[in-house]
């Protein structure tokens, strides 16, 4: 979640008017792209749905959660038809999983 924060944080700093969630989610699901697939985001999601205590999520803490999971979930259902690329390009650019994924 501290990786959605900060990056929220360099939105901030950088553009001249707040833009919200409407840059926040591509900006996540760009910068997610950019992890590589060895960074396992999908299981680290699961782990802290499954083991950090509810109670102890706060509101903004739950923003950056969902815009998380939204961003991991929009990644891994995206194919070539959602992007309109050839699908020969398709499969070349994505021979790796995403990262965690199943």
């Amino acid at each position: 979640m501290d990786f959605v924060q900060t990056l929220t944080r360099m939105l901030n700093e950088t553009a001249k008017e707040p833009d919200g969630a409407d840059v926040l989610l591509p900006a996540t699901i760009l910068a997610m792209l950019q992890l590589g697939p060895g960074c396992r985001v999908q299981s680290n999601l699961d782990y802290i749905r499954r083991f950090r205590s509810a109670d102890r999520f706060d509101g903004q803490e739950e923003y950056y959660l969902t815009q998380l999971e939204s961003a991991a979930e929009f990644i891994i259902k995206l194919g070539p038809s959602d992007l309109k690329i050839d699908p020969d390009e398709y499969r070349r650019c994505t021979s790796e999983p995403f990262p965690g994924s199943p």
